[in-house]
């Protein structure tokens, strides 16, 4: 779209987001609502459709990737944290598979033997020097250290978007 056919809809657009913005602080007796009822239904067609537009990237805004693999690793330091063994679990995908433990059971068991062990208690995590990486539909994770009783532990996660949210496919971990 040209700049010349954008012209006509900009002050249009300025005015309803003041108005948007002005309802939000509206009093509870709705005036704000009238206003934009109002100003909605004194714009033309291609008006209303560039509102539509604004609108709708406003509002579907989504996380990216890499922040929704930073939610999930996020959430498992703060179960280890809590020592919450079925909330660490709940950040894992059934498909997880490791080199060691196996499957998503295989980390179950070991998870358990480390807290019978009682090395899940006292643990503080670290997420703040850790970066995402996008590869194709795997979002890598690292550096995440975790540090209890056992000593440091690095991990590296690897995750995979799975009915709507990131879960841990796999992970790689030093420093044990």
């Amino acid at each position: 779209m040209s700049v010349r056919l954008l012209r006509p809809l900009l002050t249009p657009i300025l005015v309803l987001t003041l108005v948007l913005g002005a309802s939000l602080f509206a009093t509870a007796d709705n005036h704000g609502d009238d206003e934009l009822t109002q100003a909605i239904a004194q714009l033309n067609a291609e008006q209303k459709a560039a509102l539509l537009v604004l609108v709708k990237g406003i509002v579907d805004t989504k996380a990216s990737p890499k922040d929704e693999a930073m939610k999930t690793v996020t959430a498992y330091v703060k179960a280890a944290e809590e020592g919450d063994t079925e909330k660490l679990l709940a950040c894992f995908s059934e498909d997880f598979e490791h080199y060691e433990l196996g499957n998503k059971a295989g980390l179950r068991a070991f998870i358990e033997g480390v807290e019978a062990e009682g090395m899940l208690e006292d643990i503080s995590g670290n997420v703040d020097d850790a970066e995402a990486e996008v590869d194709g539909d795997t979002v890598t994770v690292y550096p995440v250290e975790l540090e209890g009783i056992f000593g440091t532990v690095t991990y590296e996660f690897e995750l995979k978007a799975e009915g709507g949210e990131w879960k841990i496919v796999g992970f790689d971990m030093t420093g044990v």
